[in-house]
């Protein structure tokens, strides 16, 4: 199989992943703020993203039964006949029914991407990774951004929200078909077959883990464990909160969208590209620290936006667009050094576990998310999350025993 039929399908399964995230946390998010839900309610909302923060509890599961490809074909079949629910009977404000059906969303959401994840890693070589990230960076935020919060959220306003849930209904079908086409992948394991379940269970379970720790150790681990937890509590904390400040700020569901589905992506993939030759010339364990300080900053650009003058847009704007350039910086070099220490017999669990730790912040920053901008308001709250995302920069004597040898192959990619 060619590069470029490869890095093709991994656009495809990235679009599929990211498209349930952006719903919740974008589509959602601008649903509950035009419905009339206080701060409060929609930072508790949040806390349907649990199964992303516990996903590596059935991730071996996805390396133990089954092709890949028919576990995240599943999930996107699950999610389109979810969001049909919602485009048959609207569930207006009743938040106890919303969070049941956004937690099966979630929990669909989270199942696809220990597959999807684990299914890239096996697809794609080693000299590939370099490009393979960024096509899966910048698909997922196509997704995310463009699709679920830009075109949704204009169709939203258009044509209301019931017609909006049944074309991404459609949408679901059409990628889980997609889904069922992927190429067959040859597990890297073979050794697991027709050995006895409780050894096949073990192997899928307590080895990678045990990998980590062998690697350089059990404190050494925890202290990559420490850092993965922490690096995105800042932007997690930032998230729930940015679309509600738009609407009291008196944006339109149409403005929202323009700046969530254009101006963000394209600010975004313009940081992912930045990001990869950045992270190329200055390797990562030094494109975490500087990237990642840039990533941090642009969230006092919301808290300037804040201040503003009432009905002064255009600071909005700015604040979007750097905040979503540094955020392409950021995020990079992170998943870049995710996937170099994953090893790829077990790549389903090890991905899932790391990526499953900083949704774990990311679950308690989300909720209490409300509480915090009601009692501080959003200018200091803003400038707060700005002041926590440091908290990862601890366990960087911990990152720079980890990545010598991944640092040339980033270079090489």
């Amino acid at each position: 199989m060619t590069t470029r039929t490869k890095l093709a399908w991994v656009a495809l399964v990235y679009f599929a992943e990211g498209l349930p995230y952006g719903l919740i946390f974008d589509t959602f998010n601008a649903y509950f703020a035009t419905a009339g839900l206080n701060l409060r309610s929609i930072g508790l909302l949040t806390s349907v993203s649990l199964p992303w923060t516990l996903k590596f509890l059935w991730a071996p599961a996805v390396d133990l039964w089954g092709e890949r490809r028919h576990w995240f074909a599943a999930a996107q079949f699950a999610v389109a006949a979810i969001l049909a629910l919602f485009a048959v009977a609207p569930p207006g404000t009743d938040v106890d029914r919303i969070w049941l059906l956004l937690f099966c969303v979630a929990l669909a959401g989270a199942t696809q991407d220990i597959a999807i994840d684990a299914y890239t890693i096996d697809l794609v070589d080693r000299d590939e990774m370099g490009r393979a990230n960024g096509v899966r960076q910048t698909t997922y935020r196509l997704a995310t951004s463009v699709t679920a919060g830009g075109l949704l959220l204009w169709l939203a306003d258009l044509a209301g929200w019931p017609t909006t849930f049944g074309v991404t209904s459609a949408i679901f079908v059409a990628l889980g078909l997609l889904s069922l086409r992927t190429p067959r992948v040859l597990r890297p394991t073979p050794a697991r077959q027709g050995r006895p379940f409780r050894e096949r269970l073990e192997g899928a379970v307590v080895w990678p883990f045990m990998l980590f720790v062998r690697r350089a150790g059990l404190a050494s681990f925890l202290g990559i464990l420490g850092f993965v937890v922490l690096f995105r509590v800042g932007e997690y904390a930032l998230g729930p909160m940015v679309t509600p400040f738009r609407v009291q700020r008196g944006l339109t569901l149409a403005e929202i969208g323009l700046l969530t589905g254009f101006v963000s992506p394209a600010a975004t993939i313009t940081g992912f590209l930045a990001a990869g030759w950045l992270t190329t010339r200055l390797g990562i364990f030094r494109a975490l620290i500087v990237l990642g300080f840039f990533q941090a900053a642009s969230n006092l650009g919301y808290s300037a936006a804040a201040l503003a003058p009432e009905g002064l847009k255009w600071p909005l704007y700015a604040a979007s667009a750097v905040e979503s350039f540094c955020g392409g910086l950021g995020s990079t070099p992170f998943i870049t050094f995710l996937t170099a220490i994953c090893s790829r017999g077990h790549a389903a669990t090890q991905f899932a576990l790391l990526t499953a730790l900083f949704n774990i912040t990311g679950l308690v920053a989300r909720t209490s998310s409300g509480f915090l901008a009601e009692w501080m308001g959003f200018a200091a709250y803003f400038a707060a999350t700005f002041v926590i995302s440091f908290s990862a920069y601890v366990f960087l004597p911990a990152i720079r025993r980890w990545t010598p040898k991944d640092e040339t192959v980033t270079r090489r990619a």
